[in-house]
C-alpha cells in the first residue's frame, strides 16, 4: 500500500523537478535574450564604425580639396605678387587695346597727390602688403572651407 509519505515524497519529487525544469527555461530565457541584445549592440557598433570611417572620409576629402584650392590661389597670388615686383615704377606702361598710347608711371596731376597720410611704421612696406594679401587668402580659403 501506498503511504502518505509516498505521495508526500512523490509531490516533493514533482515540485523539485518542475522547479529545475523552470529554472533552465528561465535560464534559456535570459541567455537567449542576453545574446540578441549582444548582437544589437555589436549590429549597432558596426553601424557606427561605418558610419565614422565615411564621416572622416568625407572630411578628408573636403581638407585635401580645400588644401589644393588654397595651395593653387596662393602660387598665383604669389606669382602675380612677383610681377608686380618686375613691373618698373618710373616707366610708361602699354594700356592695353592700344598701341600708342601709354600710362605714365607717375601721376602728372600732382595737386591731389600732395596729401601725406599718417602711416603706421612698416605700413607702406612691399612685404606689410604681401603678407597682408595671404593673411586675407588664407581667411577667405577658411571661411569657405567652413561654410
Amino acid at each position: 500500500m501506498i503511504s502518505i509519505k509516498d505521495y508526500l515524497l512523490a509531490g516533493a519529487i514533482i515540485v523539485l523537478l518542475t522547479g529545475i525544469g523552470i529554472s533552465r527555461w528561465e535560464l534559456y530565457s535570459v541567455t537567449k535574450e542576453f545574446n540578441e541584445y549582444k548582437e544589437s549592440i555589436h549590429d549597432q557598433i558596426q553601424k557606427n564604425v561605418a558610419e565614422k570611417a565615411r564621416i572622416e572620409k568625407e572630411q578628408n576629402d573636403k581638407y585635401q580639396l580645400a588644401e589644393a584650392g588654397y595651395s593653387g590661389a596662393l602660387s598665383v597670388l604669389n606669382q602675380r605678387l612677383r610681377d608686380l615686383q618686375n613691373m618698373p615704377r618710373d616707366n610708361t606702361l602699354q594700356v592695353a587695346g592700344c598701341s600708342s598710347g601709354t600710362v605714365p608711371g607717375e601721376a602728372t596731376y600732382t595737386i591731389g597727390t600732395q596729401i601725406r597720410l599718417a602711416t603706421f611704421k612698416g605700413t607702406c612696406d612691399r612685404d606689410f602688403y604681401e603678407a597682408a594679401m595671404r593673411d586675407t587668402l588664407q581667411c577667405q580659403r577658411l571661411i569657405e572651407f567652413v561654410k
